[in-house]
């Protein structure tokens, strides 16, 4: 009987680690994501975390209805347009991703959100 693989020994044999220095994002004054380049989506992450990162949210807001709906929906919002920023990246060996974890962009992004 014979099957058809798509890797097999010989892929083994001459495969070759390709090592990528990580993305280093200061999300707050004192905490730093380190994650892996694209086409991974750690700079996803890195994005959502700082964008949710300008907002003062605690544990004690979901015990207030108010606070909670509007944490969700910030939540929502950072993720849905992290997410919709996912399609600029590629592999950076064949292209120059579009840098979507820029200060700048988050910012403009945080005054949408009221």
């Amino acid at each position: 009987m014979s099957f058809h693989v798509l890797i097999n020994a010989r892929n083994g044999l001459v495969y070759r680690v390709l090592w990528e220095d990580p993305i280093i994002m200061n999300i707050t004054s004192t905490l730093q994501l380190h994650t892996v380049p694209p086409p991974g989506s750690g700079i996803i992450l890195s994005f959502i975390l700082k964008l949710l990162s300008y907002y003062d949210i605690q544990p004690e807001d979901l015990n207030d209805f108010t606070k909670s709906v509007t944490m969700y929906h910030r939540i929502a919002e950072a993720c849905k347009h992290a997410f919709a920023k996912r399609t600029y990246l590629g592999d950076p060996r064949v292209g120059d991703p579009e840098q979507i974890e820029s200060v700048e962009q988050v910012k403009r992004l945080r005054l949408r959100f009221f």
